[in-house]
This record gives structure tokens, C-alpha cells and sequence, in this order.
């Protein structure tokens, strides 16, 4: 019953960075399906983010990781 620990910082400026960052952190560790999650928040809550480019691959990339019959 604490606090989460991965939701956006109130306040953060760079709300879509911080997605990125932790997306490509999950992403290098190999956890496709948290590293998707981050990657599809920057797609859907931030349309004008320089990073929404880079999170398509991102995201893409998760899928092709899994390396399963229904990525």
C-alpha cells in the first residue's frame, strides 16, 4: 500500500523523457511488456513529444524481442 513507484513525478517537465528512459531501461533489461507500457503512454498522451518517433520503434521492438508467435 505504498506509493508507485513508476508513475511520472508531479510537477516533471520532461514527463515524456522520463517515460522514454525508463522504457529503454526495461527494454535493455529484456521486460517487453513494461517496457511496452511506457512506450505506448508517450504514443497516446504525447503527440507533439520529439520521442513519440523513437517509442513507435521502441514499441516495436518490444514485440520483435518476445520473439513469440503472437508478437
Amino acid at each position: 500500500c505504498g506509493p508507485k513507484k513508476d508513475v511520472v513525478p508531479r510537477g516533471m517537465l520532461e514527463a515524456d523523457k522520463f517515460l522514454f528512459e525508463r522504457g529503454q531501461d526495461l527494454l535493455a533489461r529484456r521486460k517487453w511488456f513494461q517496457a511496452r507500457e511506457y512506450f505506448q503512454q508517450i504514443i497516446e498522451n504525447y503527440p507533439q513529444s520529439t520521442l513519440r518517433p523513437e517509442s513507435k520503434i521502441g514499441l516495436g521492438d518490444t514485440y520483435i524481442g518476445e520473439n513469440t508467435v503472437e508478437a
